[in-house]
């Protein structure tokens, strides 16, 4: 991810915030964040989302729902990539902010081939 400002993480936390607290009471917005998260959103954002980035919200049906890092292999990690998933960045809201933002994600963070 390019960086960004304190604002700029302040305007994705704030919407992430947004997102999660309407979900769990607008049975209609998260039922459209399950079926067409793109629409969800961007009705949350005003803006659309790349497509090519790919977005799944999932039902929480069990006690505890862990979402596995992307598999990056054998390939090295970069130190930016290694200090978020040590705990340097919130790992559970970086994609999201970086949607968010309009920020495009690094390839090991998008689960794709690093690059060269």
């Amino acid at each position: 991810m390019t960086s960004t400002t304190n604002a700029q993480m302040h305007h994705a936390e704030t919407a992430y915030a947004k997102l999660l607290e309407r979900s769990a009471v607008d049975r209609d917005f998260r039922r459209q964040l399950l079926t067409n998260p793109r629409a969800a959103l961007a009705a949350i954002t005003g803006r659309e989302v790349a497509e090519s980035v790919t977005i799944k919200f999932v039902e929480n049906t069990a006690d505890a729902t862990i979402v596995l890092p992307n598999f990056v292999g054998d390939a090295e990690l970069s130190e930016a990539d290694l200090s978020a998933v040590a705990g340097g960045t919130n790992v559970l809201t970086l994609p999201l902010a970086a949607i968010l933002i309009g920020q495009v994600l690094p390839e090991t963070l998008r689960g794709g081939d690093p690059a060269p």
